[in-house]
């Protein structure tokens, strides 16, 4: 059957932020912007021990229900509800880190442009880093110029699940209106993309441009252009 809607996953698919090895030096970057924002507030932290707990806490649960930010931050760095009026600020602080190293990937625009010229439905399904909140990652794909090339996104957080819980894909597929048959999703992920779309009952495809992973019986695509054979 042939597509309606052509869902992408956001990190490392449309936009680049880090390699998996590279994961840890992101981290670490990130909890420093976070400890330095505390300081001013007379709240202080041992690096290394507060960047140990930090990996810790770098999992998701098994019922892949999501955990918010603001409850990960506020349980490493020990803080109680008298330091809630500094949550946005240390969310924002956390994140900038991560924000800051995207880069489109190439041929992204010129693909889905060419997507749209189809006339098809073009999404967005995307779990978010450590349950952060959609507003920063919308405001970047709209800075990127990605947004308008979308007719909707669905977060982990509009869902209350990570993929590759099927709800988010679920939810996608309602809003595009299309059957799981009628879709195509995008992802870098063997398992929170490939087999969660899989498991949804949704063509995959691996978005691999460096061609480190491979995946049995799903298309394998080293360029955005690729996604078009597809369509």
């Amino acid at each position: 059957m042939a597509a309606k809607a052509v869902l992408f996953d956001f990190g490392n698919t449309l936009v680049s932020y880090y390699r998996k090895e590279e994961f840890d030096s992101v981290l670490e970057r990130c909890i420093k912007n976070a400890a330095d924002y505390l300081k001013p507030h007379g709240l202080f932290y041992e690096h290394d021990v507060i960047l140990a707990s930090a990996r810790e806490y770098n999992t998701e649960r098994e019922d892949l229900k999501v955990t918010p930010i603001e409850n990960r931050l506020a349980a490493l760095f020990s803080l109680t509800a008298t330091h809630q009026n500094l949550m946005p600020g240390l969310v924002d602080a956390f994140m900038a880190p991560n924000l800051a190293a995207a880069k489109v990937s190439d041929g992204c625009r010129e693909a889905l442009e060419n997507i749209r010229e189809k006339n098809l439905y073009t999404g967005i399904v995307s779990n978010l880093p450590w349950g952060s909140p959609p507003a920063p990652w919308t405001n970047q794909l709209e800075i990127l110029g990605l947004l308008k090339l979308f007719d909707d996104i669905t977060y982990c957080m509009d869902v209350g699940f990570r993929k590759p819980h099927p709800a988010i894909f679920e939810a996608a597929l309602n809003k595009a209106g299309v059957s799981a048959e009628e879709a195509i999703f995008i992802g870098d992920d063997p398992v929170w993309d490939v087999k969660g779309a899989l498991d949804a009952g949704i063509q995959a495809l691996l978005y691999d441009p460096e061609e480190s992973q491979s995946v049995s019986n799903v298309p394998i695509i080293r360029h955005m252009s690729q996604v078009l054979d597809y369509c």
